[in-house]
């Protein structure tokens, strides 16, 4: 089984019906979360399949857990990728 072919069948996993087009697209956030080191709010985009495990792996990415806060919800990446650094 090649590469690709796996990341197809992951993909399938996390998104039933990935690859057919009558599904849409994941939902992107664009999240807040509060730093744990210097307490100051930092802005990303998740999409939404990811954001539950950026949650419990608060250590992991340095922020104060329970404070993720869903600023925006978008259908397309490139708005969300766009949107979070402008919140700064």
């Amino acid at each position: 089984m090649t590469v690709k072919e796996k990341v197809y069948r992951l993909q399938k996993l996390l998104w039933p019906g990935y690859g057919d087009r009558r599904v849409p697209p994941p939902v992107y956030h664009i999240c807040r979360a509060k730093d744990a080191e210097t307490g100051e709010y930092f802005y990303f985009s998740a999409p939404d399949i990811r954001l539950l495990t950026i949650e419990r792996e608060a250590e992991r990415y340095a922020f104060v857990p329970g404070s993720i806060e869903i600023l925006i919800s978008t259908r397309d990446r490139n708005r969300a990728r766009a949107l979070a650094p402008e919140l700064r």
